[in-house]
């Protein structure tokens, strides 16, 4: 089955990594509600930063225009930024961002 076939069927969140630097299409194989849940208990972002496919799940590479076009193409997408424990979110497919638990303030 081809990623977009996945992004049109499955929980998929569009990772952000590092403002641009690489972007991946997340499976995470749970479903929307355990996907929320398991971001807010996270403690940090840190194991996945630059290791995007350590995530839990299946990862994908893909150029920033096919991660575009998924972005406007789907609206079931969630949305990572992917940086640091200060920066990094998860936004729900409505807009609303989500923390994870080791959110901190400043670098």
């Amino acid at each position: 089955m081809q990623i977009k076939d996945r992004v049109a069927k499955e929980t998929t969140a569009l990772i952000d990594e590092d403002y641009g630097f690489r972007f991946w299409v997340w499976f995470p194989c749970t479903t929307v509600a355990e996907l929320e849940e398991w971001w807010n208990k996270l403690g940090t972002v840190n194991a996945y930063f630059l290791n995007a496919q350590w995530l839990p799940g299946e990862v994908f590479e893909v150029n920033r225009n096919d991660w575009h076009e998924f972005k406007r193409d789907f609206s079931n997408v969630y949305t990572v930024l992917l940086h640091n424990d200060a920066d990094s979110y998860l936004e729900t497919p409505s807009g609303l961002r989500l923390n994870h638990a080791g959110k901190r303030d400043e670098y």
